[in-house]
């Protein structure tokens, strides 16, 4: 047993300078082993380093030993001195709301938020406070920086905050959910190594998108004609907010590889517009914006198949959107058979003669091409009063249909009308095939109005005096010899 022994000892700061070696606690007796006696000293550093400490019993021999040789502690003793910090932590990131399954929902807004802690060793600052910043990401399907939000707020130690951002997962997939926090390092921690964390979830969806009732108007099914294209676009299953494009495209397939997509736009000078209607468009691309409250439209696109072609055709409609659970109804198709036509029939001239009170007309029909050797068609003719005539109004008169039979192709054949005059000015109209029975590839020159013929009065000009151009475009013969003539002749325009 020693009585009043000492301990002593001094420590090298990290700037290299060692203190004198300096007495340590009260003097205490130590007893025999295994009894062990403690010596204590409150340190209090002042720099951040490596302190290296030394100690030394009895340094000044005032026990009697046996031994004086293991006074002093053999071994270095180091201690390394870090700031007291804060320690930011990203404990946890959730989101809401799910469904009864756990998934998220696409097209619901949701709230992802990230729990913030300080697991240091002291509370942040008020300046640290104003420095805390929260970063979210997305990582997958697509890598984007969703929102940094400014917290600004102390956290002591032990203390967490939540932190959120409003979210719409936006299609069906794997999401991965990043947050940082303190990213830009503005804040001195004592670990950096906890601050992000992530999380990954599944995101699912009941909207769909789809086509449906496509159908092709028939009309007469001949080619260089419109055949208009009609069908429904939609998505079902849309929630309360948000609005959700739906791009679709029509293209057509033939037979011997033939195939074309239907443009959809047409662009001018001010920009591009749709060529059908019922949609919208961006740039040559066809779109419509759907809500919960608008989930279809129908859309109406025009079709003329190439006048050349003999085929059957299949239209396709095909839809795609971001947001689509079932595939089965993203496409459509119809098939269509269209003839190829060169038929065409004309009214080639009108000859109105007038004699005794009656006036005849005779309408010159001409069959210049197509695919039968010879065909029947009727003949109708209308008579207008001229001003009813200029003003787009009815005929006073309708004469009777006749009939041609057996018109040889590449050749003409007059057919005549009689009518009994009246005084005043009129305009007769032929029309070949008035009830449209012959499929023609051109309806327009079935109607062919004679010039102005004027009947009666004392100051009246003979029907002849108005020339049609026609006949090789020779001018009315004078009243002298139209006095010799058996009739008056009107001539109407050759049709080329």
């Amino acid at each position: 047993m020693a009585d009043d022994t000492e301990v002593f000892i001094k420590i090298r700061d990290p700037d290299m300078s060692v203190t004198t070696w300096f007495k340590i606690d009260d003097s205490k007796t130590v007893g025999f082993p295994p009894e062990t006696t403690l010596f204590e000293y409150t340190w209090i550093p002042l720099q951040l380093g490596v302190y290296e400490f030394y100690a030394w019993v009895d340094k000044d021999d005032t026990v009697l030993e046996w031994d004086e040789t293991n006074n002093q502690y053999d071994s270095d003793k180091y201690v390394e001195v870090f700031e007291k910090l804060p320690d930011l932590q990203v404990v946890s990131v959730s989101v809401a709301p799910l469904n009864d399954d756990g998934y998220a929902m696409v097209g619901v807004s949701s709230n992802l938020t990230a729990t913030i802690a300080n697991v240091g060793v002291r509370d942040m600052t008020a300046i640290e406070g104003s420095k805390l910043e929260v970063t979210f990401y997305t990582a997958a399907p697509i890598s984007a920086q969703l929102a940094t939000i400014n917290v600004d707020q102390a956290l002591a130690m032990g203390e967490s905050i939540d932190v959120s951002i409003p979210f719409m997962f936006s299609e069906n997939a794997q999401y991965r959910l990043v947050v940082k926090v303190d990213e830009a390092k503005l804040i001195d921690e004592e670990d950096t190594w906890n601050n992000e964390n992530f999380k990954n979830i599944y995101a699912v969806s009941s909207m769909d998108a789809y086509v449906s009732n496509l159908s092709v108007a028939v009309n007469d099914g001949l080619a260089g004609k419109d055949h208009p294209i009609t069908f429904d676009l939609g998505m079902s299953n849309l929630p309360e907010e948000g609005t959700y494009r739906l791009h679709f495209n029509v293209s057509i397939d033939g037979t011997f590889g033939f195939g074309e997509v239907l443009a959809v736009a047409m662009e001018n000078i001010t920009g591009f517009y749709p060529i059908g209607t019922g949609y919208q468009v961006s740039g040559p691309y066809g779109f419509i914006d759907f809500n919960s409250s608008y989930n279809h439209q129908s859309v109406v696109m025009p079709w003329i198949p190439s006048a050349e072609r003999t085929d059957d055709y299949v239209v396709f409609v095909e839809v795609s959107s971001d947001i689509n659970v079932v595939f089965d109804n993203d496409a459509a198709n119809v098939s269509i058979s269209i003839e190829k036509l060169t038929t065409n029939l004309l009214v080639d001239s009108i000859k109105v003669t007038e004699a005794d009170g009656s006036a005849t007309i005779k309408v010159t029909v001409g069959y210049p091409q197509g695919e039968q050797s010879q065909l029947d068609t009727d003949v109708a003719l209308k008579v207008y009063r001229a001003s009813d005539y200029a003003e787009g109004g009815a005929p006073i008169d309708e004469l009777t249909t006749k009939t041609i039979t057996g018109l040889l192709k590449g050749d003409s054949r007059p057919i005549s009308f009689t009518w009994a005059v009246k005084n005043g000015d009129y305009i007769f109209v032929a029309v070949v095939d008035p009830d449209n029975q012959v499929k023609e590839i051109n309806e327009m020159d079935n109607e062919f109005p004679s010039l102005e013929v004027t009947f009666g009065g004392p100051t009246s000009t003979d029907p002849t005096d108005e020339e049609d151009e026609g006949l090789f475009g020779l001018p009315a013969p004078s009243i002298v010899v139209a006095m010799g003539m058996v009739g008056l002749v009107a001539l109407a325009r050759r049709r080329s």
